[in-house]
């Protein structure tokens, strides 16, 4: 891999296992996203309907989110093994490089990049969603219309 001019990564295909392709240009989303947006990229959530979802339920999520930031260590351990991956580098990403939470600022540029793919005619118009409180927040109702671009709290 070498650097590109425009700060993208390269490779050639045949390095990366794919024949008959030439120079691939790699580039890290997240960044190219706060280049864009100057807002963080929500990769990831856990997500249920409304039906479904109970207080057991997001206790859980909370539970198992707290029980792999505890034992880090140990899963970093097992991971980087299986997929011969420095284990060092594997932690220090884990621990600072992805934010557990979906605070304000996380939620901003989720709904920045729910109005960017609406109007790229990706998805259809964002429905509003309610999140699950957990027991230091309360839980949030979002409209994501474009007239009410602000989370609110309480359901």
């Amino acid at each position: 891999v070498t650097p590109g001019p425009g700060g993208e990564l390269l490779t050639t295909g045949a390095t990366a296992g794919i024949s008959g392709v030439g120079d691939l240009h790699i580039y890290d989303v997240v960044k190219e996203w706060w280049h864009l947006t100057e807002k963080p990229a929500v990769l990831a959530v856990w997500a249920a309907r409304n039906e479904v979802i109970t207080a057991e339920l997001a206790a859980d999520f909370l539970a198992s989110r707290d029980f792999g930031l505890a034992h880090l260590p140990e899963i970093c351990a097992e991971a980087a093994q299986q997929l011969h991956l420095p284990e060092p580098e594997l932690r220090l990403y884990l621990q600072k490089n992805i934010d557990y939470t979906l605070d304000g600022e996380n939620l901003h540029g989720l709904l920045r990049f729910f109005h960017e793919s609406h109007a790229l005619n990706l998805i259809g118009p964002p429905n509003p969603i309610a999140i699950a409180s957990g027991p230091a927040s309360p839980a949030r109702f979002i409209d994501f219309a474009p007239a009410r671009n602000t989370a609110s709290t309480g359901v």
